[in-house]
């Protein structure tokens, strides 16, 4: 059960964090179009 646990929350984390860093990159991406 604690394994099991952890393993979800990693990968709850590592989801999350890699949504993130996609959107970061999309509004990166975006506001350099912007710029240019």
């Amino acid at each position: 059960m604690n394994i099991e646990f952890k393993t979800t929350l990693t990968l709850m984390a590592m989801a999350i964090i890699t949504t993130v860093m996609v959107f970061c990159a999309n509004m990166t991406i975006s506001d350099v179009l912007a710029a240019l």
